[in-house]
């Protein structure tokens, strides 16, 4: 068959390891797919900027609890179902990669703002391998180089080697070890962007209506 879809329903569980000292990244992605694109798909893409930028490695996939050989060019991971999943039907993929943060600004396409711990500062950008379509990460330095679907949930599980705080478009729902491990849910986003540092700190307001943290 040879086909897949973004016309696709996809949640995630992330569970990530955050080196701060050693700048090491390990991440696992449980993602609950249902085909809604009309008709069968044999295999999904994935994309992450952890390849162009993160010297990614250790990758390994399971579908359905079977391993399945993956393969990653680029930015974007390729699965295979080793099978066929019909419209209508749902299938649990479970990715894991290891990666280095990078400790610059540059990197490939002057891009390594998006994946890197710098002045102090962790950024993650297209870290979680997500639902998307073989696009080149390449390009002039304006623009979107992703193509993202819409999730209506994902959960993160960060760990991390010292407390942290954490900027992210998502609500905090538990921290424990002393801000070690936090637990974090996001709805209708097509990406989730966290920015991490010690010593962040938390101001709230309001402007009119509206609270601004």
């Amino acid at each position: 068959m040879d086909r897949t879809s973004l016309d696709l329903e996809a949640t995630y569980a992330v569970r990530a390891t955050i080196g701060w000292s050693n700048r090491r990244l390990a991440v696992t992605t449980k993602i609950t797919l249902r085909n809604r694109s009309g008709g069968p798909i044999d295999h999904l893409l994935l994309n992450t900027v952890a390849g162009p930028l993160g010297r990614l490695r250790s990758l390994s996939v399971e579908v359905d609890g079977r391993a399945v050989r993956a393969t990653l060019a680029d930015q974007t991971i390729r699965v295979p179902f080793g099978g066929v999943l019909p419209d209508g039907g749902s299938v649990e993929v479970v990715v894991r990669y290891a990666a280095t943060i990078r400790s610059d600004l540059a990197g490939p396409s002057n891009s390594g703002w998006l994946f890197t711990r710098t002045n102090g500062i962790l950024n993650l950008y297209r870290w979680i391998p997500w639902l998307s379509r073989d696009h080149p990460f390449a390009r002039p330095n304006h623009g979107d180089p992703f193509v993202t679907v819409v999730s209506p949930r994902v959960t993160l599980d960060l760990v991390a080697d010292r407390p942290l705080r954490y900027a992210v478009n998502a609500r905090r729902v538990s921290s424990t070890d002393g801000g070690r491990r936090q637990v974090f849910v996001a709805e209708r986003v097509r990406d989730v962007v966290l920015t991490a540092a010690p010593d962040y700190r938390t101001l709230r307001g309001r402007v009119g209506d509206t609270a601004i943290e």
